[in-house]
């Protein structure tokens, strides 16, 4: 049997978590309540646990008068009996029971599966009007009847239960169990019975298929896992899955058939890998016919096919930095870069014996053009690099990108900036034994314009040592913002500052 101590007075409860031990004060706050509010059966005692929760709404005086007040609208409804219309024996109470469910609402659960609201806007009406249209079964019908009765639930001042209010939203949910014995509760003779697990969202799943249809379409593209949540996000109008959500999902989608790596500095590229033995099985399995034009070039498209799969799985492995001027100039490294199948192809159709640079050159343009996004060819950005330096023309660049023979201005400007950026505040070969001076040469285009703006001046410096060194700095393929730059500039001017004070200390102790 329970310790009468250890029982709420309140609820006749066990209290075991969140309670208060009474005291005289408090004994005597409760029995003054149970007295407005004319029950007896409340009667603590001192060192008595009660419940906190049990408590605070028993002794609230709001509470008190809204009890009493629904205590006095039950009474008169007794005394003087109710008529037998419909409209009587169904009279509903929007001010004090939930619209959804039917039962009463305790709006000083702020928290909890009891949370309730009172409606506070007034498209919450028309947006429940349209899933009733949605949803379609016997709850909506009496949710709908509710509401057409209302009219107005704002100015009615109806509650909801917040539970309630997500279970009618969900397509396939109906009345939550705890309220299906509740007096007032609605009675559903055809309620659906809820399945194991989350329910599947469809309108997620429609927009992940499209998703995935748009990446098919778009192999030949640079896409990453954050491009394709924003593109999913399109397809439903807001919502969308996580980037480690879509991540999974992909892999579940296509299996093996995909490859997710950082490439050119974007982190989740994904590309699709098609293995030769599928593309030759698909060329052999498709029917044959007897037109042998129509052979010819199916076998010329199964032949490209092949030659583009092996591009693109060369291009998912692309390195992180720009390839450096020995690189450029080696014969080897840009035959390297052509994957074999095209040299085959290459050397098949050109007639000389030594095309090594033609092939080489001719090769990597279709691998930029195969994979414009994705792959940064040498022979294609030493061009523009060279060009740019010789003649600084964004004209010449631009017809040659065009033409499929340089990579484009923006890509010779992005190589400019992170090669300025990457070269290390350290000089090499400075030493106690070495000369260091400082070359500069300052530079001015006046402009004749109305406003006297849009002209330049700058200066440019170079750090000469004696004797010489050599030495290759790599060049990470990045995007350099201005406020990187800004960075890199003055760590480079505080290092120059630093550099001169240490050779002027050097000479002055050699002299």
């Amino acid at each position: 049997m329970d310790d009468p101590l250890k029982t709420c007075p309140i609820c006749n409860e066990p209290c075991d978590v969140e309670f208060n031990t009474l005291g005289k004060k408090g004994c005597a706050r409760i029995k003054d309540s149970s007295q407005r509010r004319q029950n007896r059966t409340v009667q603590p005692t001192v060192g008595q646990r009660v419940h906190i929760e049990c408590r605070r709404d028993y002794t609230n005086d709001n509470n008190i008068e809204k009890d009493l007040r629904q205590q006095n609208r039950d009474t008169d409804k007794t005394e003087l009996g109710e008529r037998s219309t419909r409209s009587k024996q169904h009279r509903f109470d929007f001010a004090s029971c939930c619209f959804f469910c039917g039962t009463r609402v305790n709006l000083s659960k702020t928290r909890g599966p009891d949370e309730a609201y009172r409606v506070r806007t007034l498209s919450l009406q028309t947006e429940i009007l349209k899933k009733c249209d949605e949803r379609n079964d016997e709850w909506a019908d009496i949710v709908k009847g509710k509401l057409e009765f209302a009219r107005d639930l704002h100015a009615a001042d109806a509650v909801y239960h917040i539970t309630c209010n997500c279970n009618f939203r969900a397509l396939g949910l109906s009345i939550p169990k705890r309220y299906n014995d509740k007096p007032g509760a609605y009675a559903l003779t055809n309620a659906p019975s809820r399945s194991v697990g989350r329910p599947p969202d469809t309108e997620k799943l429609e927009a992940f298929e499209k998703t995935a249809e748009y990446l098919i379409n778009h192999d030949d593209e640079q896409i990453t896992i954050g491009e394709l949540v924003q593109k999913m996000q399109e397809f439903s109008g807001g919502v969308g899955y996580t980037t480690k959500w879509m991540k999974k999902k992909l892999l579940e989608r296509f299996d093996e058939k995909i490859i997710i790596a950082n490439i050119l500095g974007k982190s989740n590229v994904v590309t699709f890998r098609t293995t030769a033995k599928s593309i030759l099985h698909d060329f052999y399995s498709s029917p044959k016919t007897n037109d042998d034009e129509s052979e010819k070039l199916k076998l010329v498209k199964a032949a490209a096919a092949l030659i583009k799969n092996e591009i693109k799985a060369a291009s998912a492995t692309t390195n992180k930095e720009y390839p450096t001027s020995e690189d450029i100039s080696s014969g080897a490294y840009n035959l390297d870069f052509v994957p074999q199948s095209l040299q085959l192809f290459l050397r098949l159709i050109f007639s000389e014996k030594d095309a090594d640079i033609k092939i080489a050159s001719v090769g990597q343009a279709i691998v930029q053009a195969a994979r414009p996004r994705v792959v940064i060819a040498p022979l294609q950005i030493g061009l523009g690099v060279q060009m740019h330096h010789h003649f600084g023309s964004r004209y010449l660049i631009d017809v040659l990108n065009a033409m499929g023979f340089s990579s484009s201005y923006t890509e010779v400007q992005r190589f400019e900036a992170n090669a300025a950026v990457s070269q290390s505040t350290d000089i090499p070969g400075c030493a106690k034994n070495v000369i260091l001076q400082y070359v500069a040469d300052n530079v001015d285009h006046n402009s004749c314009t109305l406003d006297g703006y849009n002209s330049f001046h700058g200066m440019g410096m170079i750090a000469t040592t004696t004797p010489g060194t050599r030495r290759t700095t790599p060049i990470p393929i990045g995007w350099m913002s201005p406020p990187k730059i800004q960075k890199k500039r003055e760590q480079l001017t505080s290092c120059i500052s630093s550099q001169r004070q240490f050779t002027l200390g050097t000479l002055h102790t050699g002299n």
